[in-house]
């Protein structure tokens, strides 16, 4: 059984290691996901934890209903499981979305308020993945 390396050795045989084959596309890739990602962010003034939390909350919230979505309201604690992001720091964050018009808040959770909003991100996002 070998010994673990200390992190600076092993980041040095990183460094010095080529690319492995695909790495060049994988890169393009997620480079694509956080431009997308980023215009989003900068359109509605939002910070990564909000664009998160908007992503997330339209995943946990949404379901498919025949040709449109059902909406189900979805808590900072359902959030906080996905996100691994302090229960107050979501509330405060989705308070925020509230005030940007991108979610609806009640007693019984956040939901997603333009569903159309929501599925073109969604669909950007999955297109820069799979175009790049």
């Amino acid at each position: 059984m070998t010994e673990p390396q200390p992190v600076s050795d092993l980041s040095r045989k990183l460094e010095m290691q080529p690319l492995a084959p695909g790495m060049t596309q994988v890169s393009r890739r997620v480079r694509a996901l956080l431009e997308v990602i980023g215009e989003f962010r900068q359109l509605y003034g939002l910070s990564t934890d909000e664009a998160l939390i908007f992503l997330a909350l339209g995943q946990l919230s949404l379901s498919p209903s025949g040709a449109a979505f059902r909406s189900k309201p979805v808590t900072c604690s359902n959030l906080t499981e996905i996100l691994k992001i302090p229960r107050e720091t979501v509330r405060r964050k989705a308070v925020h979305l509230v005030e940007s018009e991108l979610v609806s808040g009640g007693p019984r959770g956040f939901c997603v308020r333009n569903q159309e909003e929501w599925c073109g991100l969604i669909y950007k996002l999955v297109n820069a993945v799979i175009q790049q």
